[in-house]
């Protein structure tokens, strides 16, 4: 049995505690070497201490589990007591202890690596200790990584996080440990999202960094990623084909991931929409092991399947779109009359397309085993008497991947009589102008069409795929320390520096300009300070403070359509940010107070060549300060039962002048009045051990970011020679306004330990999610003048964005044997505006429906924002020879765009449009349902050495990633090879 001196039962599977946040320090490494020197190292004891019934030798089976639930099998095992705190035990995972030891031997094994020592205090009765003193504090360890747990938060502190915690907490939570992190990096930074439930990444093949999308939410901070609690995500523009919001991070530099989904009134995802993505860096538990007080990890890895970036205008691909053959072998007379077009028979050569850009050597493929590429990287950690610091630095060198050569799409494609009859008589209805009577349908019953597939790759199966490669370096400094019992403090500075491929969409989507280009250059530098004081004989405090400062370059330059246009763009950006909260607990009620503030400032020079013209932009990004106040109360009433309910307000401001081209000033202030107050509430029911019921009903409001303003002020100024308006007014639509989401789930966790023995577990989670969106901000090509050939894009409010669906994942680990399976199904997916809105490219375009599945219109950045109908992730992994080896597989699907169609779909009794046709200015990226099985494998040598070797795409398929805003396939075959040495 396990005694508690604190009154709380330390088996809650859901403790209200928050992240740790601390004060920020501008010079963080000298803040290491002034406290490593100024401090006395004092060694950690071992856990040799004396225990009860130390002499007697028992045979134990404790696997790897949170630390407080090992305690209780070492309790039933030797008849021995805890004392001990709740809040000592929080998030900490045991390494377990297997063997015939004494229980003194078995429980050192047990705490070991978890900053955790022990003391006798009675014959029977153990009292846990914070490893650097004698008194009975709690753990020194700070810096956790963050998941939320009805209103307030739970923390998470061991060295991993630990992966049962998404089935302990109530709600849509998902976790990425960092074993798992390591196992499937794969190639891309993106890489390690890719089997999480309801999460993916856009873009995730070109730009070296991710953009987030939880539901089919996306860019524009819909979905924040946070980095050790500060946000350096920068928006990135990709011409036609949208924008792309981008977070830049290192995988090994990674020491856990928690995803909370959906909209909630946690402070750090005030105004996020989607959901919030939590990082944590490196800390020392990560790096020292088995209760030393030092550690050092090297790691070096190789790669197969690149090669370096050839010279800049290198062609490559295919070209789409602009060579076709098209016959007719029969022909409706109006057709005939209107188009010219005649019946005709002709021998087909598919060479005649010329369609091939790419010269011979872009085939010229390395072996499967033969190293191309790799990436090195160092972390040293030390842990003193109160003071623990880390140090980590990583280089990774990866060239241009290959595309698979299996399966995919074929360039050429025959086109199908019905369909393009279809589309014809699509035609008929949309452009009455050419005469065709829109209820005598069109008949073209025999019709060949050959051409190079739109939509479908750019690239040839097995081809080198140009701007993928990734040349990056970054540094990771920490320092924790606990100047006084309850008082923790966090100092952190990291830099990121890449040379990436950049790829421009638009090229390859409008005008087939597939070449190598520049690459980008960015250098982000971040400076973290979190503070945390939390007495533990005062309930009434438990106080944050989190202080950050993002500083971002980036460099880039990008050819336009035909070669005729060349942009290069630099960009200066610098954001701070202060957080403070507070959790007062009156016995079995918590109350959370909290606020945040931050400003975004920078500036853009933008130098165009079109033609002989030049063109020189030099723009200060207009400077953005944001606030957010949140509350929160959580009533736990008994054991099975917890209410919570909480708010949240949102609101920035600008200052009364701005120059966004050094033209035009935007007169008055930019107050945000629309930030008002929006709830959340929520109910968990915990019958029974391990077994919880929720449901939670939560609104976000998330308000127009500065690329959606400044892109209607552009559309301003190409209209108007006056001074520019706060809020631009779109004639018909009017201001823009902030979105206003309103998330429903209700769902379940079961988690069960020792389900088929004493060496087990076994968690479920299955979420029913309703996530709608008031006033979706969406990008539409509007006919504002019926005399003009094309429409305007502008940001504009919708009446609404709908994302229907369910999540299920379930993992189950054995001492021999693990598996982890999870899935997401979309039951509907819309984006609805008012009926009268006419949308088109055309002076004579009609309105479309009401309500559409693939993007609101034609310039919709969510055209590529929505994600698959179907997916799931299956991950089977067994041990042998005593743990040592590692063999595993893992299976991924990914189904087709949920609702896309390229074509028209039209009713053929009623002659009705379900799905206007294919839309210009930008084009829906396609791809085909897929099935990848990737191999893993660990052997660990011995306590310090240890090889990985994973194959990714394991059968060579040809295939496009979901999500993608430029045609370019995935890698084919790759093999990754990982020494690590941690001492």
């Amino acid at each position: 049995m396990a005694l508690h001196i604190d009154g709380r039962p330390a088996e809650r599977a859901y403790p209200t505690t928050a992240t740790v946040r601390n004060l920020l320090a501008s010079t963080v490494l000298t803040a290491i070497m002034l406290m490593a020197t100024a401090v006395v190292a004092q060694e950690v004891p071992a856990g040799g201490l004396e225990v009860a019934q130390a002499g007697e030798t028992q045979t134990f089976s404790i696997p790897s589990q949170p630390l407080a639930s090992a305690l209780d099998r070492f309790s039933e095992q030797t008849g021995v007591s805890f004392a001990y705190t709740t809040r000592q035990l929080e998030g900490i995972r045991s390494p377990g202890v297997v063997g015939t030891l004494q229980p003194g031997q078995a429980l050192a094994q047990l705490l070991a690596g978890t900053g955790l020592t022990f003391r006798s205090t009675a014959p029977d009765t153990v009292t846990l200790l914070g490893a650097q003193t004698n008194e009975d504090d709690g753990p020194i360890r700070v810096g956790p990584v963050l998941v939320e747990g009805g209103a307030l938060e739970q923390t998470v502190r061991g060295s991993d996080v630990d992966p049962f915690m998404a089935y302990e907490t109530p709600g849509s939570v998902s976790v990425i440990t960092r074993e798992r992190v390591e196992r499937f990096r794969g190639i891309s930074p993106a890489d390690f999202l890719r089997d999480t439930p309801g999460v993916l990444s856009g873009e995730s093949r070109g730009g070296g960094a991710i953009d987030v999308n939880i539901r089919g939410l996306q860019s524009f901070d819909r979905t924040p990623v946070r980095i050790d609690g500060a946000r350096q995500s920068s928006s990135s523009t990709r011409g036609y084909m949208g924008e792309t919001t981008r977070t830049f991070i290192d995988p090994d530099m990674i020491g856990g991931v928690i995803i909370n989904k959906g909209p909630s009134s946690n402070l750090q995802a005030a105004g996020a929409v989607g959901g919030l993505v939590e990082i944590r860096t490196l800390e020392p538990d990560d790096i020292i092991t088995d209760g030393k007080d030092w550690g050092v990890r090297l790691r070096v890895g190789a790669i197969t399947n690149t090669t370096e970036p050839p010279p800049t205008g290198t062609p490559g691909g295919v070209e789409i779109g602009r060579n076709s053959a098209i016959f007719f072998t029969e022909v409706d007379p109006r057709l005939t009359a209107v188009f010219g077009i005649q019946p005709e028979t002709v021998d087909f050569d598919p060479d005649l397309l010329g369609a091939e850009r790419g010269g011979p050597e872009r085939l010229d493929r390395p072996g499967v085993l033969e190293p191309t590429d790799g990436h090195v990287s160092l972390a040293v950690a030390r842990r003193f008497d109160k003071l623990a610091v880390v140090g980590a630095y990583t280089r990774r060198n990866i060239g241009n991947y290959f595309a698979g050569e299996r399966g995919g799409f074929d360039p050429f494609i025959e086109g199908s009589s019905q369909e393009e009859c279809e589309e014809a008589a699509l035609y008929a209805q949309v452009f009455p102008g050419f005469g065709f009577d829109s209820g005598d349908p069109l008949v073209c019953t025999t019709k060949e069409s050959y051409r190079v597939s739109r939509g479908l790759g750019e690239y040839r199966r097995g081809e080198e795929v140009l701007n993928t490669s990734n040349e990056s370096e970054s540094w990771l400094a920490k320092v924790e320390y606990e100047f006084a019992p309850g008082h923790h403090l966090q100092l952190g500075y990291q830099r990121y520096e890449a040379d990436f491929g950049f790829i421009f969409p638009s090229n390859l989507n409008q005008s087939s300009l597939n070449e190598q280009q520049e690459l980008t250059r960015t250098e982000i530098d971040t400076l973290t300070a979190r503070y945390r004081f939390d007495p533990l004989d005062n309930d009434l405090i438990d106080l944050e403070l989190n202080v950050w400062h993002t500083s971002q370059f980036f460099d880039e330059e990008s050819l336009a359509a035909y070669d005729s246009y060349i942009i290069f763009e630099t960009r200066d950006t610098d954001r701070v940010g202060v957080e403070l909260e507070n959790i007062a607990r009156f016995g079995n009620v918590s109350l959370g107070l909290g606020a945040a503030f931050s400003v975004l400032d920078g500036d853009f020079n933008m130098f165009s060549e079109i033609g002989d013209v030049e063109f020189i932009a030099i723009e200060d990004i207009a400077r953005r300060e944001e606030y957010a106040f949140i509350a929160n109360v959580e009533w736990t009433p008994n054991d099975w039962l917890t209410v919570s309910t909480g708010f949240q307000s949102v609101g920035y401001e600008q200052p009364a002048t701005l120059q966004p081209f050094g033209i035009y000033e935007i007169e008055g202030e930019i107050n945000s009045t629309d930030g008002a107050w929006v709830p959340s509430t929520s109910l968990v029911i915990e019958p029974m051990e391990g077994l919880q019921f929720f449901a939670s009903y939560a609104e976000a409001v998330r308000l127009p970011s500065e690329t959606e303003l400044q892109r209607n002020r552009s559309f301003q100024r190409s209209t108007s020679a006056g001074p520019l308006e706060p809020f631009p007014e779109v004639p018909g639509f009017g201001p823009i306004g902030p979105e206003h989401s309103h998330n429903f789930e209700v769902g379940g966790n079961w988690l069960r330990r020792g389900l088929f023995g004493t060496d087990d577990a076994l968690g479920t989670k299955l979420v029913y999610f309703n996530n709608r969106i008031d006033d979706y901000l969406a990008r539409l090509q509007v006919q504002l003048n019926p005399d003009a050939r094309f429409g305007t894009p502008v940001v504009v409010n919708l009446d609404y964005a709908r994302f229907e669906g369910a999540e299920f994942s379930s993992y189950y680990e054995h001492d021999r044997f693990f598996a982890d399976l999870n899935a997401t199904y979309y039951f509907d997916v819309r984006f609805c505006r008012s009926e009268e809105i006419e949308i088109g490219q055309f002076s004579n375009a009609v309105p479309s429906p009401i309500c559409r599945s693939s993007g609101a219109g034609e310039r919709d950045y969510a055209k590529n924002h929505v994600p698959p109908e179907f997916a799931a992730n299956l991950s089977l992994g067994a041990r042998f020879f005593d743990r040592r080896l590692t063999l595993g597989t893992r299976v991924r699907y990914i189904g087709e765009r949920f609702g896309d169609n390229l074509r028209a779909q039209v009713d053929r009794q009623t002659g009705e449009i379900s799905e206007p046709r294919p839309e210009g200015g930008l084009n829906a990226i396609l791809w085909e349902s897929n099935t990848l099985v990737d191999l893993f494998g660990n052997y660990q040598f011995n306590d310090t050495v240890a090889l990985d070797l994973i194959v990714d795409n394991l059968t060579d398929q040809f295939y496009l990633d979901p999500l993608n805003l430029s045609n370019i396939p995935s890698p084919g075959r790759m093999v990754r090879a990982n020494l690590t040495m941690q001492f």
